[in-house]
């Protein structure tokens, strides 16, 4: 917001509270009508996730905008939409599920699986297609797992097995730290039994235990970008779309520790 204000811009926020995904849907849809209503000059955008359909929602809302000729730029998750032209920033996340993927191998993980929730984001499916992309090198299949982290019914056939998998790779911190208690409940031990990976690196990757790997996502210059983008179309609104990736650097902590080959 500092960013806007320097350049005489204010910010308005819209936010979608409800946990009802279809109130949700509902909700984004009414603040991008209210911002229409009010002439704003540029929005940035982050596409709503774990709908049952959310190209559909954030393509109504795209709609919205670009009827009204307002300027969007996107983050964190990306549409396909040539009709529509807007700039997208989020980080690399193929290349940082890949960088997990290198790790987890060079830490001597042998059964690598990837943990997300029913209807995940995109950015979440590059993640593990990055992770694919890392065991496919060395001849390595990923396992993929579809569950909430609490959902002890669903996780527990993966990990009473004897060839249960010895680290996992969660969509996200949060999940990860509810993931670790459902292993607790298995009375499985992170790293000793099963590495744990998450994403964002958000407080609570850095107060569980043990401390949680996880990747870095560099919030203020997502912030930064976006802005500077926005910026740059409202002055030029007819530039092509731009898909801005920004590198988010792999933090190495406790969870993943070295186990000999």
């Amino acid at each position: 917001m500092r960013f806007a204000q320097k350049d005489g811009f204010s910010f308005v926020f819209g936010d979608t509270p409800s946990d009802n995904p279809v109130l949700r849907a509902k909700e984004a849809c009414d603040v991008a009508r209210s911002l229409v209503n009010q002439g704003v000059s540029g929005v940035i955008f982050q596409p709503l996730a774990f709908l049952k359909t959310p190209e559909r929602v954030t393509k109504e809302i795209m709609t919205l905008f670009h009827k009204a000729e307002i300027p969007v730029v996107l983050v964190d998750r990306d549409v396909a939409m040539r009709d529509m032209p807007h700039d997208f920033v989020s980080i690399d996340n193929f290349g940082a599920g890949r960088a997990i993927g290198e790790h987890l191998l060079d830490c001597g993980a042998k059964r690598i699986c990837f943990l997300m929730r029913p209807n995940c984001a995109s950015v979440i499916r590059a993640r593990l297609e990055g992770l694919q992309s890392a065991l496919g090198e060395v001849g390595r299949k990923d396992g993929i797992i579809v569950a909430k982290p609490d959902d002890t019914a669903a996780l527990k056939p993966w990990f009473s097995r004897r060839s249960r998998p010895d680290a996992v790779v969660c969509e996200s911190d949060y999940v990860a730290a509810q993931f670790r208690n459902t292993l607790l409940k298995f009375k499985l031990s992170v790293p000793e039994d099963v590495m744990l990976v998450g994403f964002d690196d958000v407080r609570c990757a850095v107060s569980a235990t043990p401390p949680l790997t996880t990747v870095h996502q560099p919030c203020e210059d997502i912030a930064m970008m976006a802005y500077r983008s926005l910026r740059e179309r409202i002055v030029e609104p007819d530039i092509v779309s731009r898909r801005i990736l920004l590198d988010a650097p792999l933090v190495v902590r406790e969870s993943t520790a070295r186990r000999g080959r």
